[in-house]
């Protein structure tokens, strides 16, 4: 389901934002825990840009609970920023963890240490405060909506 975000746009603060998007939700009457729907990618004025999402399948908690519809959200979910942004390393669901790479040549997996200094988050999704999504933008420039409205 294709969720019209068009009236949002100018919105800077991510908070407002998702309240907003809430609102839409409940005023097309849809049944939150039955309709998938994604919102757009979103471009900042930096170029940055990161899919954020708080549907029933993704990470994401409101006031009501995790995966619940509700007006104030703490987290939602993000994934594959265009850059590597070290804001959301830690948010990241493989952040701290071993990797386990496949040697062909000994047909066993390879431990590779987790290394916090080479840890790139732009394969990663994770779930992550508003808080902490709105330092990203800020620190971005904002964000771009004729670009993020462009691309939807």
């Amino acid at each position: 389901m294709k969720l019209y975000i068009d009236e949002l746009k100018g919105i800077q603060n991510v908070k407002h934002l998702f309240t907003q998007i809430s609102l839409l939700i409940e005023e097309a009457q849809i049944d939150y825990s039955r309709t998938l729907f994604f919102l757009p990618r979103i471009y900042c004025k930096s170029g940055f840009s990161i899919s954020l999402q708080c549907n029933y399948e993704s990470y994401c908690k409101s006031t009501n609970g995790y995966r619940k519809l509700g007006l104030e959200w703490k987290t939602v979910e993000f994934g594959y920023p265009s850059s590597n942004e070290p804001l959301l390393h830690e948010y990241a669901e493989d952040y701290g963890y071993d990797r386990h790479i496949w040697d062909d040549n000994t047909k066993k997996y390879i431990v590779v240490p987790f290394d916090p200094v080479s840890f790139d988050v732009t394969g990663a999704v994770g779930q992550i405060p508003l808080k902490v999504i709105q330092k990203v933008f800020d620190s971005h420039n904002g964000i771009d909506w004729d670009k993020t409205l462009s691309e939807a």
